[in-house]
């Protein structure tokens, strides 16, 4: 069974927001084929920062759905290993 570790935004298509969210200073293991961040609808001012990501399998780290890009969705992705 595929897992994602964490997914942000609106996935159920409520239009609900999801606004000035922080992912910050974490240590994620993720074993599955499946992206470790996804990016749904209604994404607005993400912060991903130092964060330490182990991915066991070949795998996307962060995907985007959609149109939706870090540009758009005014996401900041920085300090992460």
């Amino acid at each position: 069974m595929s897992r994602r570790s964490i997914i942000v935004g609106d996935s159920m298509g409520t239009s609900q927001p999801v606004i000035d969210t922080k992912i910050l200073n974490n240590t994620i293991y993720h074993t599955s084929v499946t992206e470790v961040l996804r990016v749904s609808s209604g994404v607005d001012y993400l912060e991903y920062k130092n964060n330490i990501v182990e991915a066991t399998l070949d795998n996307r780290y962060i995907y985007y759905t959609g149109s939706l890009t870090p540009t758009n969705t005014h996401s900041d992705f920085t300090n992460n290993s």
